[in-house]
This record gives structure tokens, C-alpha cells and sequence, in this order.
């Protein structure tokens, strides 16, 4: 789900292990390949995510190793996780992307590299609010992002702590919990199952549908 939304790729190392070597894994990555080219509709680029969620890697200089500060940052990229917002990483360094549309930023580094400093600057410059960690509050929690994306207009697919991808066309919930979810779209939309999800094709802005636990169902979105 997470490579449909975001229209990127993953490598994986096999560990000389014949992972790969599984008929099962290999028709789930044929099904997905074939989902990925279009197998059930035409691409979209849109839903586009308006948060950036920003990595400083230069900022781990910054703090010795298990210090609270690190492992903060840690915590803050799990809580950002179960706000049910679309976001996507990017590198502090790659502050023109920042012109793609953002509405808003969350930098969980309490003390930024130099670089992180310059992305802030940016985004001031732009006009785009931002949340930021710092050292009295390392970690930025949930709720705080929530209410942080709220006062600044961004749209919450859901709120119930589970995992959502939204672009390129798609959308996806991930849960640890099973029962009745509920995905609400920013405009209606003709919405189609993909898999994960016994529903109907619709038209709607409430997405809802019966998930297993630990379960990820994924859904192709049409503009009407």
C-alpha cells in the first residue's frame, strides 16, 4: 500500500536466504506489480498528501546514542504514524519539494542540524506552519498532531489510530485492530475495493468496511 501511494520502490536483500523462493510470496508480488500498472483503473497522481513529516539525519550528531532526545525522535515518527493523516519523508535538504503543494510540516528533531534550521526557515518564508519537537518536549504525541493539523485545515481520513496511505489514486487503512473502519475521504469519490475489503464499487465520501486485525485493505479512487 505503501508503494502504490507513494509511487516508489523498495529494495530488499534476500540474505542468502531463499526468501524469494515461495510460490505464495511470488504471486502476491505478481498481484501487486499487476496493481501497480493499472490493472484496476487508469493512474492518478491525486490524493496528494499536504504534510511533510521531515528526517534530519545529520541532526543524530546532536545526541549521544540511547540519549531521551533520540529516542524521542523514534517515538515521534510511531506517533505520527496514528494521527490518519497522508504525509510523506522527506530529507531536510530536500526543502524544493516544499513548493509541491504542503499545507504543513512536523520536525520531531529537538535540536536540528543546520539544514533542519534552513527547512524551517523555508517554511516560514512559504507560509507553512510547523510543529516542532524541542528539548523540554521531546515527543510530539498524536493528539498534539491531530489538533496541530486541525487548526490548520488538513484532512483526517480517520481517527482511530490506524495506519492510512492516501495518493497516486489510492487509499489504505492498516490496523492492529479488527472490527468495523471507517475511512472519510475529502470529496466524494467512486471508490473500488482492491483487496482487504468485501465492499461494493461506490460512490461516496465514508469508506466503510470490515478489516481483520493486523489487516490492510486497500481501495482506488475515481474523481466524479
Amino acid at each position: 500500500a505503501h508503494q502504490l501511494t507513494s509511487g516508489s520502490g523498495i529494495w530488499w536483500f534476500d540474505m542468502w536466504g531463499g526468501w524469494y523462493d515461495d510460490p505464495c510470496l511470488m504471486a502476491e508480488i505478481a498481484r501487486m506489480k499487476r496493481i501497480y500498472d493499472g490493472e484496476i483503473t487508469e493512474k492518478s497522481e491525486k490524493p496528494l498528501p499536504r504534510v511533510a513529516f521531515f528526517a534530519d539525519e545529520a541532526a543524530y550528531a546532536n545526541h549521544y546514542i540511547n540519549s531521551p532526545e533520540l529516542l524521542a525522535i523514534e517515538k515521534t515518527r510511531t506517533e505520527m504514524g496514528t494521527v490518519g493523516a497522508a504525509f510523506d519523508f522527506l530529507l531536510v535538504e530536500d526543502t524544493d519539494a516544499l513548493y509541491d503543494g504542503y499545507a504543513a510540516a512536523v520536525f520531531p528533531f529537538p535540536y536540528p542540524s543546520e539544514a533542519g534550521k534552513r527547512a524551517m526557515r523555508l517554511c516560514d518564508e512559504l507560509g507553512i506552519p510547523y510543529l516542532t519537537a524541542n528539548g523540554d518536549s521531546p515527543v510530539i504525541g498524536a493528539s498534539k498532531v491531530r489538533e496541530f493539523l486541525h487548526e490548520n485545515g488538513i484532512h483526517l481520513y480517520t481517527e482511530d489510530g490506524s495506519v492510512i496511505y492516501a495518493g497516486r489514486g489510492y487509499v489504505a487503512l492498516h490496523s492492529a485492530v479488527g472490527g468495523e473502519k471507517v475511512i472519510h475521504l475529502p470529496t466524494v469519490q467512486r471508490v473500488t475495493p482492491v483487496f482487504g475489503a468485501n465492499i461494493a464499487e461506490n460512490l461516496t465520501d465514508t469508506v466503510v468496511f470490515e478489516l481483520e486485525a493486523n489487516g490492510t485493505a486497500l481501495f482506488k479512487l475515481q474523481s466524479v
